[in-house]
């Protein structure tokens, strides 16, 4: 069983690669929106960055230390 300091550890690496990642986008003028949803049994903050060709590239960090990567056609049904 995880204790709720592993948890409160977690979610401040979540916030803290989250915020940096923000800061990479804005650096670098991606156009990108931000959004933090309940996921799974925590908390999770998806980066959505428009790409070419009418894709979308979905950045997510979990408060359980997971990320990940996903591609999408922007038209495409979520």
């Amino acid at each position: 069983m995880v204790s709720e300091e592993d948890n409160e550890e977690d979610y401040k690496l979540m916030k803290e690669r989250a915020g940096e990642f923000a800061k990479l986008c804005i650096k670098n003028e991606w156009k990108f929106t931000q959004e933090i949803n309940d996921c799974d049994e925590g908390v999770a903050v998806y980066f959505d960055i428009k790409g070419r060709n009418n894709k979308i590239i979905t950045v997510f960090y979990k408060d359980n230390g997971y990320v990940g990567i996903q591609l999408k056609d922007e038209d495409e049904d979520e």
